[in-house]
């Protein structure tokens, strides 16, 4: 899982996740297996040259047909990333943001005050360190979530600023 890359809207246009298993099979010998190949493959270029897309598949998206994310997958991708980890803090930062500030709804500042802040929670310190140790680190993990976090980027005189929807922290479980 680790060779796909983070699954955020700016790839997953790129490709596609399907869910395979292991079943074993047994293939004729290899001149046998060559025979087959030199046979059929020619009618299977005809195949795929004639082949028209079906309508539910088609999309505007790059490639002209709808991408395919098994949900599974989408998951795995997603859960085993570095980036979800540091989500995962972010919602500690959020939640405690929230208990401090109970009628905010949405934190907003610089990827630096976001650090310092972290930086401050001592509970989060030292994973704050390891997942966002720079601002320009933070600023990429946050630019990472922004699809999948409601995360929105704001510039405003050319100072990069970020509002951060405290209701998307982690809901209790």
């Amino acid at each position: 899982m680790r060779a796909v890359p983070y699954t955020d809207a700016s790839i997953l246009d790129k490709l596609m996740l399907f869910k395979a298993s292991s079943k074993g099979m047994d293939f004729p010998q290899s001149q046998e297996l060559q025979r087959i190949l030199d046979g059929e493959l020619p009618a299977f270029a005809r195949w795929l040259t004639d082949f028209e897309i079906p309508e539910e598949l088609k999309c505007s998206n790059r490639f002209q047909v709808k991408c395919y994310h098994h949900a599974d997958i989408l998951e795995d991708t997603r859960t085993t990333h570095p980036n979800h980890a540091f989500s995962e803090l972010l919602d500690e930062f959020l939640i405690g943001f929230n208990q401090a500030n109970p009628k905010e709804r949405t934190w907003k500042g610089s990827a630096t005050q976001l650090l310092n802040q972290m930086l401050n929670d001592q509970s989060l310190t030292n994973l704050t360190r390891h997942y966002a140790s720079t601002p320009e680190k933070m600023g990429q993990r946050l630019a990472k979530l922004m699809t999948t976090k409601g995360i929105e980027r704001v510039t405003i005189q050319g100072k990069v600023l970020w509002k951060i929807p405290v209701d998307e922290a982690a809901p209790a479980v």
